[in-house]
């Protein structure tokens, strides 16, 4: 048999068409049709409005099932959440830029371990005026630094899916 994760964005979910007209039940219906002896499990784990932060955990997770195969379709939402973000008055490219690298950081990953719950919602809390939109924008050059370090994640996190895929024995296609 073979058992297949496709991870992915909400163009993978198939959040704005029918189950069964989406890319994994498509790929089911294929493989199934090539080889008609083999048990094809294609197990649809797109999430909608997902950034690859997410699907790497997803895909993480999905490891534990076993998987013959993961397949990657990611980095659409990344390349626009990241710009839609910077319009925010709390978020500005560089507040995102830092977030990202502090996310990334194994020791701040121990620290907010061992933070107690209020603290950590106190500092994720963006004020008052974090929620409203920033009346500038973000420029021409923001958005440039935003889509290379939106492209950076969603690359680091395709790499990181691979990487522990890979010590597990599953393949990985992006």
């Amino acid at each position: 048999s073979w058992r297949i994760f496709v991870l992915g964005e909400s163009s993978v979910h198939a959040s704005y068409y029918l189950m069964e007209e989406g890319f994994p039940a498509v790929l089911e219906r294929r493989l199934q049709a090539l080889a008609p002896d083999r048990d094809v499990e294609v197990i649809n784990a797109g999430v909608g409005a997902a950034m690859s932060d997410g699907i790497a955990h997803y895909a993480f997770e999905s490891l534990a099932f076993a998987p013959d195969l993961l397949v990657l379709y990611l980095g659409n939402n990344d390349m626009t959440h990241f710009v839609a973000m910077s319009g925010f008055q709390a978020y500005t490219p560089r507040r995102i830029a830092l977030r990202r690298l502090l996310d990334r950081s194994r020791l701040v990953r121990v620290l907010r371990g061992l933070l107690p719950a209020s603290v950590l919602s106190a500092a994720r809390d963006p004020g008052p005026a974090g929620a409203f939109r920033d009346a500038d924008g973000p420029d021409e050059d923001d958005i440039a630094f935003l889509l290379r370090l939106a492209e950076s994640n969603a690359i680091q996190n395709i790499e990181r899916v691979i990487r522990r895929a890979r010590r597990q024995g599953v393949a990985v296609l992006v």
